[in-house]
């Protein structure tokens, strides 16, 4: 027996075309090549797409028209093509008592599901749809009420996730944003799975940007995978700002699938190789420090907290280093792409100025760190670090072309 809707729930590729579906259904059941291929059938004659929209929800009149159209124009027995087609509603069945208005997904409503299924054609998930929070004023934390939710399925017909919309969301795990999804709303101070449970989510290719703080507080939180073109905000750092009082989540693994653009996440979570974030609170442990080729640019303060860090290595597509991006303690710096023009930009306080105002000026000259050990460029950016930038000449004309 074919579980379609678990195939499908794991491999949402498989929609993407009727060969797809094919190949990972007959790798998942090689001996059900029957039942396949009438599955396929109902996708391939445009079936699902009427099935999908009325939310799997069918009558006895449009089964059985459905039933008529496989017999006549494929030959299929009506019995088999029932029992497909009930399949496939299974796959489009969502949960009853939401509360939708104008396809927004306002609450649970009257909903006691624990695995949520969003009907197709809902639009937007409106903020607190799913968590909901207490405000206890200035002086204490707010606490959070999150629907007591293990799993859900987003549809892609929605394109936005509001503030707070998963937030305490509790034993909710794991979650798959659709590549329709544009926007994952995140205000001042509103994240979208603060005080959650997730371990683990899959971010969709519609985000093109993912703003500061989006999973600040989701302490659970283990794994992301990001798509390609997504830009990770300029100084933002999606895990929340530091704070002696607040819980991190210990990030153990970060997939990075295509080019992502976008700067260097945090002082705290760094990149270590490819996949690995390390915890910023046991940094003066660390050593050396591998910056991948998927981080494009160092901010400030990005390598301050590891007091002991001696060695970097950085990737070949970082083109931007703000001044102060470095500590004291570097003895060596290696960079994967040596060639090329850096363009450094100093800044000269005004003498009469205080320290907090910048009343100063900026000159710019262009340098080569082709040639110099990886400990002579350690000490030349040592002594410059403090007032200077980098932007690398090349790698940022061939960008903006």
């Amino acid at each position: 027996m074919i579980n379609l809707k678990e195939v499908i729930t794991k491999y949402p590729k498989c929609l993407e075309s009727v060969n797809k579906l094919r190949s990972y259904l007959v790798d998942l059941y090689p001996n059900e090549k029957r039942d396949i291929f009438i599955l396929c059938t109902i996708f391939d004659c445009g079936i699902v797409e009427e099935i999908k929209t009325l939310g799997g929800d069918i009558d006895e009149i449009t089964l059985n028209r459905f039933c008529e159209i496989l017999e006549s124009n494929f030959g299929t027995a009506p019995k088999l093509a029932k029992e497909c087609l009930l399949t496939w509603c299974k796959v489009f069945s969502y949960s009853k008592g939401l509360e939708i208005i104008d396809g927004v997904l306002k609450s649970l409503g009257t909903c006691t599901d624990k695995n949520i299924v969003i009907p197709y054609g809902v639009t937007e998930i409106a903020a607190c749809a799913f968590g909901s929070l207490t405000d206890n004023g200035p002086f204490d934390p707010p606490e959070y009420y999150g629907a007591n939710i293990e799993s859900v399925f987003i549809p892609d017909s929605t394109k936005k996730i509001g503030p707070y919309a998963f937030s305490g969301c509790y034993p909710l795990e794991k979650l798959e944003i659709p590549d329709s999804v544009t926007e994952l709303g995140v205000l001042e101070n509103e994240y979208n799975f603060e005080e959650s449970t997730l371990k683990e989510i899959k971010l969709g290719r519609g985000l093109d940007e993912i703003q500061e703080e989006t999973f600040r507080r989701c302490v659970s939180l283990k794994k992301i995978t990001i798509y390609e073109n997504t830009k990770i905000e300029s100084y933002g750092n999606f895990f929340g700002d530091w704070d002696e009082y607040e819980d991190y989540p210990e990030i153990e693994e970060v997939n990075f699938i295509g080019s992502v653009e976008g700067w260097l996440l945090n002082p705290l979570y760094i990149p270590n190789a490819i996949n690995l974030f390390i915890n910023g609170k046991d940094c003066n442990s660390i050593t050396e420090i591998i910056i991948p080729d998927t981080v494009s640019g160092l901010c400030c303060g990005t390598l301050n907290d590891f007091r002991n860090l001696h060695k970097v290595t950085i990737g070949k597509n970082v083109v931007n280093i703000e001044k102060g991006a470095f500590n004291g303690s570097i003895e060596e710096i290696i960079f994967n792409d040596i060639d090329g023009l850096w363009e450094q930009t100093d800044y000269h306080p005004h003498p009469d100025s205080e320290p907090d105002h910048d009343r100063g000026w900026y000159t710019t000259k262009t340098i080569s760190f082709k040639g110099l050990s990886p400990k002579e460029i350690a000490n030349y950016i040592k002594e410059q670090h403090s007032r200077c930038s980098w932007r690398k000449i090349e790698k940022q004309e061939k960008r903006n072309n």
